[in-house]
C-alpha cells in the first residue's frame, strides 16, 4: 500500500506547514443552512511531517499548518478551514397546567399547552413545568406546544 500525498503548487499557509492531514473524501461536511450545502470533507487525522503512514484509497495526505486539528477543521479541496459552529439548540419551557383552547368551537377545543419561556439552557424548574427541544423560531408569545411533539403558532385572539 502506498502513502498517498497530494501535491500543491501554492502554499496558502506560508512556512508553517509542519504536519500532514489525512483527508477522508467520503465523509462530507455540511453547513447549517436550510437546505444544507456540502462545504468540504472530513480531516480524519493530523500527524507531524514524516509521520504519514500507508492509507487505502480514497484516503490521502495533504500538507497543513501546525495549528490544524481533525476535530475543528475540514478540508475544502485546497485548504483546511475551521468547521462552522452549529446554531445553539433552543428549549421551550412547557406549562401543562396552562392550557390553550380554540374558543371558536363550542365547547372550546384543547389545542395544547403554553410555552412559558425559551432558552438555550435547561435550568431546573419545579414540577409540572418541563423543557423540550424546539425550533429556533418558537417564542412564548407566538407558539404553543400541542402535546404530540410539535409547536404551532398561537391562533388569532389567543394570548
Amino acid at each position: 500500500m502506498a502513502v498517498l500525498v497530494a501535491s500543491f503548487t501554492s502554499n496558502t499557509w506560508g512556512d508553517d506547514m509542519t504536519q500532514q492531514a489525512l483527508i477522508s473524501p467520503n465523509e462530507l461536511i455540511y453547513n447549517y443552512a436550510t437546505p444544507p450545502v456540502q462545504i468540504g470533507v472530513r480531516i480524519a487525522q493530523t500527524v507531524p511531517d514524516g509521520g504519514e503512514f500507508p492509507v487505502a484509497e480514497p484516503l490521502y495526505w495533504v500538507p497543513c499548518a501546525d495549528d490544524v486539528n481533525a476535530s475543528t477543521y475540514y478540508w475544502n479541496g485546497s485548504t483546511a478551514i475551521v468547521k462552522p459552529t452549529p446554531p445553539a439548540q433552543s428549549y421551550a419551557l412547557i406549562s401543562p397546567n396552562d392550557k390553550i383552547y380554540d374558543s371558536s368551537f363550542s365547547p372550546p377545543v384543547l389545542l395544547g399547552y403554553r410555552v412559558v419561556a425559551v432558552s438555550t439552557v435547561q435550568n431546573t424548574q419545579p414540577a409540572p413545568l418541563y423543557w423540550l427541544s424546539c425550533p429556533n423560531n418558537v417564542t412564548p408569545s407566538g407558539y404553543y406546544y400541542d402535546g404530540n411533539g410539535a409547536f404551532a403558532p398561537l391562533p388569532a385572539g389567543v394570548e
